[in-house]
């Protein structure tokens, strides 16, 4: 039971109002192509019955049920309705075994109950009702199928497949494997054959197979007004547009097959009709169908027949299902709200707060609403399936407790006895071109993960977000690194030259003097240069050689040691150098790092520098 009121009932309501939408979109159309031949009227009721019985489609950038907003899934299904969690059984109290010593009969749960039975639901008494009322309608078919061969079991073959009954009024199909015309004695040349040759077309294009599939439709989505509807004239456009078929094929005339027609209606005695069993239908529309016809213009029945090709393909695909898990950010700040069940907060209990803490105590949460959701930023280039996106976020709470006893600590605030008791979180989002978005981080401000550290933007945090988390140094190296050794922890800002190469200086430690160029921030006169050779690697090694300057390999640069200094020779495409300067006077700053810290550091800002595989982004 759990399968068809959890999986297959949530299915057939989906597959249901989704073929609602449908069918009133094929009313529309009918309504444009009421003077174009009906058997593209009659066409369009397979997409119809495409969306009832099948809940997958492909997804299309246009379609049908894109202009309505549908939820189109990754799996190819449109869902209004989600499929109810399945509760999971508990199990029952462990059962109380009589004390040996005593004969008073024990009490509790007897021992063959193992789990407790699991609550029934509203989806569970819903799926009954279906499932009844399906039965019904298949029985009454079947009852009516068999009642319908015991009237005609005397009836006389006229030839082939035609027979003949005193007990039929009106020409009909009876089966679907071998299906049997009965007519009533007594037609007269003419009208048998426009009566055979209407039947036979039926044969022919399969009616007597589709009429039985599509009544089985309607038993299972019975609940649906507008599918009993569609059935309805489905069966109106398959009469009509076989009529239409006659009237073109014979070139007859239109006065004497609607006179057949209607002395078929007078004399109607026929019982209720089966799905096995199809007739004629309604008369008075076919009549004032069958009257009206003109052979059609070509250019009629094009228009109507490509109008009809599109509606058919806007109605049978999906749209492309959202590519992120929510909407928009909205929708993921929806979603974090509707979780608030419980909040702690600082309870005043007569005694002052002290450093050990306060005592606190639990609410529930009556309501909630956004305080603040500000975008902070946004970076493209870099997440390759959509742009990084930064914002900021608090909301504030309404509690059932005594707003005398709430105690608000530090960045904590009450309004209007609303209260944050949060205070503000970073939220990291992958937009996508649809607009949907994913959440990559989601955490209050100060955290390890999200403190944007440094005097930078919040672009160039989110890159050093994103290549943290997703080990991306080999494409494009963090903005801001952390420089820890034996002289301590510092943080480190990369730059980024003209040519494809950057470097990494230490934050509020060197200071920029001109291009490409820093300066000690302690006045010591160390520094650092960044430029371009003027003359190949070869020729600034030779001079280097004949200068009897020391030269150091060191993969793929070259140390070359002066008095003063050094420089690094890089041998990249464009050769670059980096000019080395130590420091030259003691520091008058008790703070300031020791020539052979401030050394150290030049060394490893000088080693920093790296040409970019990839162009970087700048800022």
């Amino acid at each position: 039971m759990n399968f068809i009121s959890h999986v297959l009932f949530p299915a057939i309501l989906n597959m249901s109002l989704t073929g609602s939408i449908v069918i009133l979109a094929v009313l529309a159309i009918r309504f444009f192509l009421r003077r174009a031949p009906k058997r593209w009227s009659y066409l369009l009721w397979l997409v119809v019955a495409f969306r009832l019985i099948c809940p997958v489609s492909l997804p299309a950038p246009i379609s049908l049920m894109g202009a309505v907003d549908a939820p189109a899934t990754a799996g190819g299904t449109i869902e209004y309705i989600s499929r109810p969690v399945v509760p999971l059984q508990t199990p029952a109290p462990a059962p109380v075994l009589p004390d040996p010593g005593t004969s008073a009969p024990a009490t509790g749960t007897p021992a063959t109950s193992v789990f407790s039975p699991a609550p029934v639901s509203i989806v569970d008494i819903l799926a009954v009702v279906w499932l009844a009322g399906m039965a019904l309608l298949l029985i009454y078919s079947v009852v009516s199928c068999l009642r319908l061969r015991r009237r005609l079991s005397r009836a006389v073959i006229l030839r082939d497949n035609v027979w003949q009954s005193d007990r039929v009024q009106s020409p009909f199909i009876l089966g679907c494997f071998r299906p049997r015309i009965y007519i009533p004695f007594g037609l007269d040349e003419q009208t048998l054959h426009y009566v055979l040759t209407h039947e036979h077309c039926h044969l022919k294009r399969g009616d007597h197979i589709v009429k039985p599939l599509a009544f089985l439709l309607l038993a299972v989505h019975w609940f649906n007004p507008l599918c009993w509807l569609a059935f309805h004239l489905m069966g109106r456009d398959m009469e009509m547009s076989c009529d239409e078929q006659v009237l073109a094929r014979e070139d007859g005339d239109r006065k004497v097959y609607s006179t057949a027609l209607l002395s078929f209606a007078a004399n109607r005695r026929f019982p209720a009709p089966s799905p096995l069993a199809f007739g004629e239908g309604e008369v008075r529309p076919r009549i004032t169908n069958a009257l009206n016809w003109k052979r059609p213009k070509i250019w009629v029945t094009a228009t109507a027949g490509i109008l009809c090709v599109v509606v058919l393909l806007l109605c049978a695909l999906n749209p492309r299902p959202a590519v992120g898990r929510y909407a928009s950010i909205l929708a993921f700040v929806e979603e974090t709200l509707s979780m608030e069940k419980t909040a702690q907060y600082f309870v005043l209990d007569g005694e002052p707060i002290h450093a050990g803490g306060a005592p606190t105590a639990t609410a529930n949460v009556l309501d909630t609403k956004v305080n603040s959701l500000k975008k902070m930023g946004d970076l493209s280039g870099l997440a390759p399936d959509g742009v990084l996106e930064a914002w900021e976020f608090s909301y504030l709470l309404a509690l059932d407790a005594d707003p005398s006893q709430i105690v608000l600590a530090g960045g904590q605030y009450a309004e209007d006895e609303w209260y944050n008791l949060d205070g503000y979180f970073n939220i990291i989002a992958l937009r996508y071109d649809d607009g949907s978005c994913d959440v990559l981080g989601y955490e209050r401000q100060g955290g390890d993960n999200y403190d944007f550290k440094g005097e930078r933007s919040y672009e160039e945090a989110l890159h050093d977000w994103y290549v943290n988390k997703y080990d991306r140094t080999a494409i494009s190296p963090p903005y801001v690194v952390e420089w820890t050794d034996k002289f301590g922890t510092n943080l480190a800002r990369r730059y980024d030259g003209k040519d494809g190469w950057c470097i990494y200086i230490p934050i509020n430690v060197w200071e920029y003097d001109g291009i490409d160029s820093w300066r000690s921030a302690y006045g010591t006169g160390a520094g650092l240069s960044v430029l371009t050779a003027t003359v190949t690697l070869e020729e600034w090694l030779q001079t280097a050689r004949e200068d009897g300057l020391t030269i150091t390999p060191e993969g793929r640069r070259y140390r070359v040691d002066r008095e003063d200094g050094c420089f690094f020779l890089y041998s990249y495409a464009n050769p670059l150098v980096v000019d080395v300067r130590w420091p030259n006077t003691p520091s008058w700053n008790d703070y300031a790092p020791t020539a052979e810290q401030e050394r150290e550091e030049l060394l490893r800002m000088a080693r920093s520098l790296v040409e970019h595989p990839l162009p970087v982004t700048t800022y």
